[in-house]
């Protein structure tokens, strides 16, 4: 290793230029002595190869130079970095901020031309990720089509069908939800779109905790715990119930497209805990998680 000292001289109290009679050498230090204790002893033992004053001025001088250069070219590499970013956010806001069809293009025209330079850091892509997830869920992802069946006859449908649902038992009536305010709208959407609650065309409902004692690892119905939604995904794990629990819990049962969320701290789990049903894992029993159905 070698460690660079500067050693200073001088035959008064102040260090005046002249009175330097070694300004800077190097030491290349033992096998282990990074694990030694760096004292006097250490220090006066090793040896060291001292170019002339004149010389040893040059190179501080020098060094202090290159330095400086480094520091600025750090300050400058940094100030690009935030001006990128800054860039990318301004322009990806401008798009999503655009209000009719001549500077949405307009907005998009600016990054289509620079895209290959924009996009070249991880913080840039990601904000684009969430731009076009935002274009997406604003409508200005895909042209609108006029003759497109409006939102509101679908919502008819599934107002229908929750009604049936509820009289035929298969699930709970719950209180109606409050008008979706004009200050609650975070954005104008196109022409056939709906705002809606969550609540109003879904079913929202807990899961159950069953007994410990009623699992096991080998047969039965398979369970849908905590641990096994992951980030978009059912993680499969060997945790099984008496296949007669369908009779007594076949409300519990996750269907096809059912969305999962695990109620837990996500900085504790490492995800996000929300999860999609795929036709393999059916038929389950759910429990200790919420559940929306469609």
């Amino acid at each position: 290793m070698l460690v660079l000292f500067a050693v200073v001289i001088t035959t008064s109290g102040s260090i005046p230029e002249a009175d330097i009679s070694i300004c800077i050498f190097f030491v290349e230090t033992p096998k282990g002595a990074a694990q030694q204790h760096l004292g006097h002893k250490l220090i006066g033992s090793q040896y060291i190869s001292i170019p002339p004053l004149q010389e040893q001025l040059g190179v501080i001088a020098k060094v202090n130079k290159l330095m400086a250069l480094c520091d600025a070219l750090e300050a400058q590499q940094e100030n690009s970095i935030t001006a990128h970013q800054t860039l990318v956010e301004t322009l990806l806001s401008a798009l999503t901020n655009a209000g009719e069809k001549g500077e949405f293009s307009q907005a998009w025209s600016r990054i289509a031309e620079h895209f290959d330079t924009l996009f070249t850091t991880e913080h840039s892509i990601d904000q684009l990720k969430q731009t076009i997830l935002q274009l997406a869920v604003m409508g200005k992802l895909v042209p609108q089509d006029p003759s497109d069946v409006p939102a509101s006859a679908l919502l008819e449908k599934i107002a229908a069908e929750k009604e049936r649902l509820i009289i035929d038992k298969k699930i709970r009536s719950q209180k109606k939800l409050p008008e979706i305010g004009v200050d609650e709208k975070p954005f104008d959407l196109p022409e056939g779109w709906e705002w809606l609650r969550l609540g109003d065309f879904s079913y929202v409902f807990s899961g159950n905790s069953f007994k410990s004692g009623d699992f096991n690892e080998v047969e039965g119905v398979r369970v849908i715990k905590i641990t096994n939604a992951g980030v978009g995904e059912l993680i499969e794990t060997d945790d099984y119930l008496p296949r007669d629990f369908l009779d007594t819990y076949k409300n519990y049962t996750v269907l096809e497209g059912d969305l999962i969320l695990a109620l837990t701290r996500p900085y504790i789990r490492g995800n996000d805990g929300l999860a999609m049903t795929a036709m393999k894992f059916v038929p389950m029993l759910k429990g200790l998680y919420k559940k929306t159905k469609n």
